[in-house]
């Protein structure tokens, strides 16, 4: 028979997962933030029966990674972090970025998703429902009562995470993002 400490192993064996921590974005997350951006692209977006194939995927991110579309990038970017009226935040684990969100208040006062990407270690973990709460929260904080996205019409995942947290889809609302991949509009009121 065991005894008791035996069949307790130490603490010390047990390792806790490493914590993700959200945070504002910065302009030196930009590369960060485009190489999880792309690896969920590349994962997602490929669906030849919807007209979007690999190599369109490909092609569309590869020159996230040169320096011109860094520097793009880090400019938009940049503008955005220091703007008022955006919510730019990332999430990151052991120092790599493995989540972001952006969204923005428009000149209408409502508001707009522009994007939500999760490296697809952290699907089920709750981090894009902490992301959204955060946006929702920042978006109420500042007056708005109607918030909108796009979705590839195609992408079931997302767009169930999105009707979970109130989004409903647009009647007749698909088209063509650069004119190949297709995607819907969704909304919902705060």
């Amino acid at each position: 028979m065991k005894s008791p400490e035996s069949a307790n192993p130490p603490s010390s064996e047990f390792k806790n997962p490493p914590e993700v921590i959200i945070r504002e974005a910065a302009p030196d997350d930009t590369e960060g933030i485009r190489r999880m951006q792309a690896k969920s692209w590349r994962e997602t977006y490929p669906s030849p029966e919807n007209g979007v194939s690999r190599e369109w995927v490909e092609e569309k991110t590869t020159g996230w990674f040169e320096p011109e579309g860094l520097a793009k990038s880090r400019g938009i970017w940049g503008q955005a972090i220091s703007d008022p009226a955006q919510f730019f935040r990332v999430a990151e684990m052991e120092g790599r970025i493995v989540g972001m969100i952006h969204g923005v208040i428009q000149e209408d006062v409502s508001g707009h998703l522009w994007g939500l990407y999760t490296d697809k270690s952290q699907h089920g973990t709750g981090l894009s429902s902490r992301f959204m709460d955060g946006l929702i929260e920042f978006f109420r904080q500042n007056n708005v009562r109607k918030v909108d996205l796009e979705v590839a019409s195609y992408n079931g995942r997302a767009i169930r995470f999105y009707e979970k947290h109130g989004f409903a889809k647009v009647p007749n609302s698909e088209h063509h993002f650069a004119e190949i991949m297709p995607v819907i509009n969704m909304e919902r009121s705060l």
